[in-house]
């Protein structure tokens, strides 16, 4: 953290003073060195360089202290963790994988339990898998259910251009 604040204090001199100037920073943190030049003669162009190699500079060295600060540490926990995930019945539908619908619809799986959001129905529609669609239709899919964004499954069936599954919407609707 030191070097960092020691780096833009320099880019920060070096550009108010507007001299010609060389700056060699080494730090022990890191066991690596910066070298920084500014030269009055070139116009604001530098002073927008120096700014935006500074703020690269504190980007990179940052990283690499959290790195070094979490391999110190015995305990090291993630910063974030995205749990978001498609269900197994939902991903059945997205490849197309109709013995596995099949199957799972068998098994008593759902067919207007949403995943991310959409219905199973929605997905064969997205992903334009007619033959899955009409399986679904067949086990009592809703077709008027919406998605959390509040479009129906022609809408998005419109937005990727499935005109196969259009077709089937257009009949049984």
């Amino acid at each position: 953290m030191r070097t960092i604040m020691l780096i833009l204090s320099q880019l920060t001199v070096l550009v108010k003073q507007k001299r010609n100037k060389a700056v060699f920073i080494y730090s022990k943190e890191t066991n690596s060195s910066i070298s920084l030049s500014y030269d009055r003669s070139k116009s604001i162009i530098m002073r927008k360089t120096a700014v935006c190699l500074g703020m690269a500079l504190m980007t990179m060295l940052t990283g690499s202290l959290m790195a070094n600060a979490n391999e110190s540490s015995s305990e090291t926990q993630p910063l974030a963790v995205c749990s978001v995930k498609i269900n197994s019945f939902c991903k059945a539908i997205v490849q197309g994988d109709t013995a596995t619908v099949k199957r799972l619809i068998a098994l008593g799986e759902d067919v207007n339990q949403k995943s991310l959001g959409m219905t199973p129905a929605i997905f064969a529609a997205r992903f334009n898998k007619v033959e899955i669609l009409q399986l679904l239709i067949e086990n009592g899919a809703d077709l008027g259910q919406k998605c959390d964004k509040g479009w129906t499954i022609k809408k998005h069936a419109e937005l990727s251009k499935a005109t196969d599954v259009l077709a089937v919407l257009e009949s049984k609707m």
